[in-house]
C-alpha cells in the first residue's frame, strides 16, 4: 500500500510539472508581423508595432531585440520571475534614462510592463505575449502616455 502511495505522489508530481511546462511556452525565435496585424484601435498604421521581433528565452530572462522598417532595434531584457530589470537607455537626442522592465507568468500568458519615468511622470507599456492556435506570437500592447489618450494595439507575427 505504501509504495502505491508513493507511487501515485510521483506520478501527481510529474503531471503537476509537465502541466506547468505546458503553461509556459516558448517564444523564442525570429519573428515577422503578419501584415494585417498591428493595426492600432484607432489609426490605420501599425501603431508603432515592430516589423520584426528576435526573441531569447531561458527560464529566468527574455530578451526581445523589435526592428522596424526604418533600420532601427531597441533591446528589452525581461525577468520571467517578477522581479524588476533596470536598464539605462539614450533616447533620439542623447539624453539618457532609465527603463525599469518586470514579467510574469499568467497560465500561458506572459504578462510584462516597461516603465519609464518622464518628467515625474510614469510612462508604463503592458504587454501580453502568448500563442495562437496556429503557432503565430500574438503581442498585446497596452499604454497610455502621460497626458494622452490611452491605446492598445494588438500584432501577430510568424515564427521565420
Amino acid at each position: 500500500m505504501r509504495h502505491a502511495a508513493l507511487f501515485l505522489t510521483a506520478a501527481a508530481l510529474a503531471v503537476g510539472a509537465a502541466n506547468v511546462h505546458a503553461q509556459t511556452p516558448n517564444f523564442a525565435g525570429v519573428w515577422t508581423r503578419l501584415a494585417d496585424s498591428g493595426a492600432a484601435a484607432a489609426g490605420g498604421d501599425n501603431g508603432g508595432a515592430p516589423d520584426g521581433l528576435t526573441i531569447v528565452q531561458d527560464s529566468k530572462t527574455l530578451t526581445m531585440d523589435a526592428q522596424t522598417a526604418r533600420g532601427s532595434e531597441t533591446t528589452f531584457v525581461f525577468n520571467l520571475d517578477g522581479i524588476d530589470n533596470k536598464t539605462t537607455l539614450t533616447d533620439g537626442n542623447g539624453n539618457q534614462f532609465d527603463l525599469v522592465t518586470r514579467a510574469k507568468w499568467d497560465g500561458s500568458t506572459l504578462r510584462a510592463t516597461m516603465t519609464r519615468d518622464l518628467g515625474g511622470a510614469a510612462f508604463v507599456v503592458t504587454f501580453a505575449f502568448s500563442l495562437d492556435a496556429p503557432g503565430h506570437l500574438v503581442v498585446v500592447v497596452s499604454q497610455t502616455p502621460p497626458g494622452g489618450d490611452p491605446m492598445t494595439r494588438s500584432s501577430s507575427y510568424r515564427k521565420n
